[in-house]
């Protein structure tokens, strides 16, 4: 009984300890930009000075061990730039332009740590709308200086939504010669953009739309998770999003989609009031 209750204590120190040394990492990569070596040093010399911290030690020189696996946050461009980009957005069947396609653009700032690469928000967010001739385009932009983390293979992300057709994300081609070291690079080229995005208007029921349409809400949830009020920087798509959420209530269906009043946290303002004028 007594071996079983030390071994439950053990398991339960090497958890918290583990819970400890991973926050401590985390807190490396996040200083990393400014003389990472001290931080390092210092760190360390916390962890090592306590006798009780044993467990804590070994999860930490495994944090750093996987920390230095990924980008160093002070060998990346202090800034970041994107050249413009166009495209225009087509009805797979038919092969006429479609207006009124939503279009989000956004790049997004990652940090590695013991669990992997996270993001920890964006560095930039657009929106437009398609025209009659199916068409969009976001102008060249920075350069724009980032507080922590980096741009990755993956940015930018371009969402494109359209009640009544499934909706598409956009990414660089992860077999791109670009992903080795792009965090590196400060210009970030949008060459990869197809000329003609073609969506496909979905054929299932509304409930099988809801499902198909459930993705959409975490690729969604991504932006916002930034926690800077992103949905101010995207508000036809959050409009559309809201009247797509009320046609699955109204038919009875659950949908995840964000509805207006889900958007209101008491920093960024009234969701109705700041998207009224895109509401009419």
């Amino acid at each position: 009984m007594t071996g079983n209750l030390k071994k439950r204590e053990v398991v339960g120190v090497t958890r918290k300890s583990r819970l400890i040394a991973f926050r401590l990492t985390d807190l490396l990569l996040i200083l990393s930009a400014q003389q990472s070596d001290t931080v390092v040093q210092t760190l360390w010399g916390f962890v090592m000075s306590v006798k009780r911290l044993k467990y804590v030690a070994l999860w930490f020189l495994f944090g750093v061990t996987l920390a230095l696996s990924v980008p160093a946050c002070s060998d990346a461009p202090s800034a970041y730039s994107s050249e413009a980009i166009s495209s225009k957005v087509i009805d797979s069947d038919t092969k006429k332009p479609l207006e009124g396609v939503v279009v989000v653009a956004h790049w997004e700032l990652e940090v590695g740590g013991p669990a992997g690469v996270r993001p920890i928000g964006q560095l930039k967010v657009m929106e437009t709308v398609t025209d009659t001739e199916g068409k969009f385009q976001f102008p060249a932009w920075g350069p724009l200086r980032r507080q922590q983390g980096v741009l990755t293979d993956k940015d930018p992300r371009i969402l494109l939504f359209k009640a009544g057709y499934e909706y598409r994300v956009l990414q660089r081609p992860l077999n791109s010669k670009w992903s080795a070291e792009s965090w590196k690079i400060s210009l970030r080229r949008t060459d990869w953009v197809p000329r003609v995005v073609e969506l496909r208007s979905f054929k299932g029921t509304e409930r099988e739309y809801a499902s198909h349409l459930s993705s959409l809400h975490t690729s969604i949830r991504t932006v916002l998770n930034g926690g800077d009020c992103e949905w101010k920087k995207m508000p036809h798509l959050m409009v559309a999003i809201d009247k797509q959420a009320g046609i699955f209530r109204h038919a009875e269906i659950y949908s995840p989609l964000y509805s207006i009043e889900d958007l209101s946290d008491g920093k960024c303002g009234s969701p109705k009031e700041v998207l009224r004028e895109f509401m009419q």
